[in-house]
């Protein structure tokens, strides 16, 4: 009996390693199709950082910029490749309305991305675009950062994105313009937060939310964040550069609502 036992055991962990190889393998040959579909169309367009995996056939060491017209020809050409990890993704001033982009989201986005950087052309309400949901739907492949800029939110739209990508160490919201008429709750939206560092450079800027004429929206921006007992434990850092916002002043409200140990990041 222990000799089939040992046996079995020895037959089980020769089909492991035979399986492991053919996986490897299989997210190598899928990478190089994507590597060949990218140099038949451009050459130069996109960064591609060369393929490095490690023994359990991870590749993590990628970048991809999509950005011009030939960039989402590319990435449209990405639905017949499935990628398992990419460590960047920068799409870079996307329109209201892009099937490609759009495509992307829904069908080619890798199943795993260390950090991820969509900038819109300015001033894009998601009330009326597939993009919003789209983001919602993928939040759970980001691991690390997440970073949206030029984008306008409205309260709930805020609550529903920094709940989606609470899992996240950074993130950042540049040049949006954030409605906040009220203090939100988002005690229940941020459970098990592990977020560190927020980034709300130029959001707060005159020509968008305006914080120093309208400096109650910013307070209930921080209001409503810290009502997650979570976020008050993990965050560490927010910049609020070009925000015009005076350190003291976002200091001594971070402090009254039990954020005093948060570094304050802000230039003059």
């Amino acid at each position: 009996m222990e000799n089939i036992a040992q046996s079995t055991k020895e037959n089980n962990s020769k089909v492991m390693s035979v399986e492991k190889s053919i996986l490897a393998k299989s997210k190598e040959q899928d990478y190089q199709r994507c590597c060949s579909a990218h140099f038949n169309i451009f050459s130069d367009e996109i960064e591609a950082k060369p393929l490095d995996s490690d023994s359990e056939g991870n590749f993590d060491n990628k970048d991809f910029y999509f950005q011009k017209h030939e960039d989402l020809k590319f990435a449209c050409k990405l639905k017949c490749v499935k990628f398992f990890s990419i460590n960047e993704i920068n799409l870079l001033y996307i329109k209201k309305k892009n099937k490609r982009i759009q495509d992307f989201f829904d069908f080619a986005f890798p199943s795993k991305v260390n950090d991820l950087w969509v900038i819109f052309c300015a001033g894009i309400n998601l009330n009326r675009s597939n993009y919003f949901n789209s983001l919602i739907k993928i939040s759970y492949k980001v691991t690390q950062s997440v970073g949206f800029e030029n984008l306008c939110l409205s309260a709930f739209q805020l609550k529903r994105l920094v709940s989606a990508y609470r899992h996240v160490d950074t993130l950042k919201l540049w040049s949006c313009k954030l409605s906040i008429p009220n203090a939100p709750d988002f005690s229940k939206a941020l459970y098990n937060c592990k977020l560190k560092q927020l980034s709300l450079i130029g959001s707060g800027s005159l020509s968008l939310s305006d914080w120093k004429n309208n400096f109650n929206e910013f307070k209930n921006l921080i209001q409503g964040l810290a009502s997650s007992t979570d976020l008050r434990a993990s965050l560490e850092t927010v910049n609020i550069n070009f925000c015009e916002i005076e350190r003291n002043e976002a200091e001594e409200f971070f402090e009254a609502n039990q954020l005093g140990g948060v570094e304050i990041l802000v230039c003059y």
